[in-house]
C-alpha cells in the first residue's frame, strides 16, 4: 500500500486543535456577553433615571413662576412605550441681595426602578442678568458693528412695525458677544453696511462674525418674548426707601422738599435706622467715597437744590456713612440740623443694615460720582409719574468690579428715561457707569409709548463727537436709545456703545431689581447625587 504524504496528518491535527480552541472560545464568551448585555441595560436604565431627574428640576424650575410646585412630578415617555418618571420638590427658600433661591431635589426612577437624585438651586432671575434687554425700538435706532458692542445675554423684542435694525459690518468687531435672541415674530431686520438685506445664510460666516463673535450658533431669531415690570415696583422703591415697606400708597412727607431717613429730615430723634433715603423735590446728587481699604469706610451723598427749579429741595442735604463704626448722620447746611442713626441705609449682611433704596419723587436733574456699598436710585416711574435721572459723569464703585470679582460694590438707576446730561459742563469725552440701569415700565408697553430709555438729553445727531460710554452691569430700556450717530464705517457724533454685562448680577443684583416674566428663575448650580 502506497504511504500517505506526511503533511497530511499535520494538517488534520491542525485543524482538529483550531476547533477544540474556538469551542473554548464561543463558550466562554456565551458565558460572558449575557452579563455584559445584562450592564448595559442596568446603565441604560440607571441613565433614564438621571435624565427623569434632570427633567424634573427644569419642570419645577419653569413651574416656580406660576407658584405651583405640584407641578414638579410627571413622566418621560420612551418610544417603546415605556415611562420614566420624577419627582421633584423644594427643600429649602432662602434670600440673598433681595432675590428668592430655592434648593430643588428631584428624583427619577427607570422603568426598571432604578433611581438617581440630582440637586440644584435654581435662583430668581431680574432683569440685570442681562447684559441688555430691549422691548422694542419703534425709533428706528440701528445695532452697528464695531460701534455698539454688547458681552452678555441679550434680549431684544420688536414687530413687524418697530423691529431691531442690525447693521453688521463684516471685517468690524461684532455687535455681540454671547447669546442673543431677537424675541417674536418679524423682530429684527437686516443691513449690510446700510444695504437692506435678508437675514444671512447661515453658512455666510463672515456676517454672523460681524453679529456675534459666537457666529450663527449663538443667535436666536424668534424666541419667546418677556414681560416688562408693572408700575408698582417703582410704588415699592419709594416706601423702601421712606421705611414703609407694606405702604400701598406713594410716601407724602409733610416737612417740606428735603431729604428724609426714618421718615423725619434732619434735626430729629436718633436710634436705629430703619430706612434707606428719601428726597422730597428735585435735586442735584453727587456721591463720594474713601478708598478702598482705608478706615474708617465712609460714603457721603451730597444733595443740592436745582437752581431756577420750584420742585427743588430747599437746602443743601449731606448724608454720611460710615461703615467702620455702623452709623449714619444726615445734615441739613443751611439749618446746621443733623441726626446720627444706628446702622446703614445701604444693603449689607451687617446688622442694621436697609433697603439700599435712595428714592427721589422728583427728577435727579444731575448725577455722578463714587459710591460705596450696594444701593438703587430710583425716581417716580409708574405710567402716571414718569421721572428721569440726568448723569453728568462717570459713576463708578470704590471697589472696582471689573479688577475685583468679588466687590461689594453695587448700583442701580431706576426712572422713566436716563440720559446722559451732555449739557452739563462736567461731562466727559469718555463716560464710564458701573451699574445696572431700568428704564420704563409695563404700561408704557401695553400703550405703544415711545419712552422709557437710556439715551442722550439733546439729539444725538446735534451732539459734538465724543468716544464711548463704558457700561460694566445691565441695561433694560422699553425702547432701543440712541447715543452716536454713524455713516459707513465712521461715528459722526455722540458717544459708541461698550457694555460689559456684570457677571455678579446673575445671583446678587443690585436692590430692587425687576423679577422677569414669564421666564422668572434660572439655574445656578446643578450636582448628579447618585442613588437616593
Amino acid at each position: 500500500m502506497k504511504a500517505l504524504p506526511s503533511g497530511r496528518g499535520v494538517a488534520l491535527i491542525t485543524v482538529l486543535f483550531i476547533m477544540v480552541i474556538l469551542v473554548i472560545l464561543i463558550g466562554a464568551l456565551l458565558t460572558v456577553i449575557p452579563a455584559e448585555l445584562r450592564e448595559v441595560a442596568f446603565t441604560g436604565y440607571d441613565n433614564r433615571a438621571l435624565y427623569a431627574a434632570d427633567a424634573g428640576i427644569e419642570a419645577l424650575t419653569q413651574d416656580l413662576q406660576l407658584n405651583d410646585t405640584s407641578l414638579g412630578v410627571g413622566s418621560l415617555a420612551a418610544p417603546d412605550g415605556s415611562a420614566s418618571t420624577y419627582n421633584a420638590t423644594v427643600l429649602a427658600t432662602a434670600s440673598a441681595c433681595g432675590v428668592q433661591q430655592n434648593l430643588i431635589q428631584s428624583i427619577g426612577t427607570s422603568p426598571a426602578g432604578d433611581q438617581r437624585e440630582v440637586a440644584a438651586v435654581v435662583v430668581q432671575t431680574t432683569l440685570s442678568d442681562y447684559g441688555l434687554w430691549v422691548n422694542n425700538n419703534p425709533g428706528g435706532v440701528y445695532l452697528v458693528s464695531g460701534y455698539s458692542h454688547y458681552d452678555g445675554a441679550v434680549y431684544l423684542g420688536g414687530g413687524a412695525s418697530d423691529p431691531q435694525l442690525v447693521n453688521y459690518i463684516v471685517g468690524d468687531a461684532p455687535i455681540f458677544d454671547d447669546q442673543v435672541t431677537f424675541a417674536g415674530t418679524n423682530s429684527v431686520n437686516w443691513f449690510d453696511n446700510s444695504k437692506s438685506t435678508s437675514q444671512p445664510a447661515q453658512t455666510n460666516a463672515g456676517a454672523w462674525a460681524a453679529v456675534d463673535a459666537g457666529g450663527y450658533a449663538k443667535v436666536t431669531v424668534g424666541g419667546q418674548t418677556e414681560g416688562y415690570p408693572g408700575s408698582q415696583q417703582s410704588l415699592q422703591l419709594a416706601n423702601d426707601a421712606y421705611g414703609t415697606p407694606t405702604g400701598t400708597a406713594y410716601p407724602a412727607p409733610k416737612q417740606g422738599k428735603t431729604v428724609y431717613m426714618n421718615q423725619q429730615p434732619a434735626g430729629g430723634p436718633g436710634g436705629n435706622l430703619t430706612s434707606g433715603i428719601y428726597v422730597q423735590g428735585d435735586s442735584n446728587i453727587t456721591m463720594s467715597s474713601s478708598t478702598v481699604g482705608s478706615s474708617p469706610s465712609t460714603m457721603t451723598w451730597a444733595f443740592t437744590p436745582v437752581s431756577g427749579d420750584a420742585n427743588s429741595i430747599a437746602d443743601p442735604v449731606t448724608v454720611a456713612v460710615n461703615y467702620t463704626t455702623n452709623s449714619t448722620t444726615i445734615s441739613d447746611t443751611t439749618t446746621k440740623k443733623s441726626t446720627t442713626y444706628a446702622g446703614v441705609p445701604a444693603q449689607t449682611t451687617t446688622a442694621n443694615s436697609n433697603s439700599g433704596i435712595v428714592f427721589d419723587d422728583g427728577n435727579i436733574q444731575d448725577v455722578a460720582g463714587t459710591y460705596n456699598g450696594s444701593y438703587t436710585l430710583a425716581v417716580p416711574d409708574d405710567g402716571t409719574t414718569d421721572d428721569a435721572i440726568y448723569v453728568a459723569n462717570s459713576i463708578t464703585a470704590h471697589d472696582n468690579p471689573q479688577t475685583n470679582a468679588t466687590s461689594a460694590d453695587e448700583f442701580g438707576l431706576y426712572a422713566n428715561d436716563i440720559y446722559i446730561d451732555d449739557k452739563s459742563k462736567s461731562i466727559p469725552y469718555n463716560l464710564t457707569l458701573q451699574a445696572a440701569l431700568v428704564t420704563g415700565n409695563a404700561s408704557e408697553v401695553a400703550s405703544a409709548v415711545n419712552d422709557g430709555t437710556f439715551t442722550t438729553r439733546d439729539s444725538a445727531a446735534n451732539l459734538p463727537l465724543y468716544g464711548k460710554v463704558t457700561l460694566y452691569g445691565s441695561l433694560a430700556e422699553n425702547i432701543y436709545g440712541e447715543t452716536y450717530t454713524w455713516q459707513g464705517n465712521t461715528q459722526l457724533s455722540g458717544w459708541a456703545k461698550d457694555f460689559l454685562a456684570d457677571p455678579r448680577f446673575s445671583t446678587c443684583p443690585p436692590p430692587g431689581s425687576p423679577v422677569v416674566s414669564p421666564d422668572g428663575w434660572h439655574l445656578v448650580a446643578w450636582k448628579d447625587e447618585g442613588t437616593p
